[in-house]
C-alpha cells in the first residue's frame, strides 16, 4: 500500500499505487489501483489474470461519498452510492466512474475507448 487508505478493507496481494486515495472501500485479493486514483464507497473484486496491468488505472476517480444513489439496472442490489467493479475489470487511466455504478467481470476497456465517464447509477453488465 503506497497510498492513503481510510475506513477500508484491503486484502492481501492487493496493490494501492503511490498517491492513491481509498475511502470506505473493499479491495479484494490481487486487485490493483494505479497511482493518484481516488476510490470512494467501492467494492473492487479480485484480479485472477496475472500481468502488470491495473484493474483501475492511474488518475481515475471512482465512486462517490454521497449515500442516496441507486443503480438504475440493479436498484435492489446496488444502492447507497456503492460502486461495484467486477472480477478482472479493466478501467483505463483517467476514467471517471460515478456512484452506484456496476461494471461486470472482465468489462470496462471497450466502453472506455468511447467515453471517459460512466455516470451515477449506470452499468456495464
Amino acid at each position: 500500500i503506497n497510498g492513503t487508505v481510510i475506513e477500508s478493507v484491503v486484502y492481501p496481494g492487493a496493490v494501492v499505487g503511490e498517491g492513491a486515495f481509498v475511502k470506505g472501500c473493499v479491495i479484494l485479493p490481487y486487485a490493483s489501483i494505479g497511482s493518484r486514483s481516488r476510490l470512494y464507497r467501492t467494492i473492487l473484486d479480485e484480479r485472477t489474470i496475472p500481468g502488470p496491468e491495473f484493474n483501475v488505472g492511474e488518475r481515475c476517480y471512482v465512486g462517490t461519498e454521497e449515500a442516496g444513489i441507486k443503480n438504475s439496472d440493479y436498484p435492489r442490489s446496488i444502492f447507497s452510492g456503492v460502486t461495484l467493479l467486477g472480477k478482472n475489470c479493466s478501467i483505463p487511466h483517467g476514467a471517471k466512474i460515478g456512484g452506484a455504478c456496476y461494471i461486470g467481470p472482465g468489462k470496462g476497456s471497450e466502453y472506455f475507448m468511447k467515453s471517459k465517464s460512466l455516470y451515477d447509477g449506470m452499468s456495464i453488465p
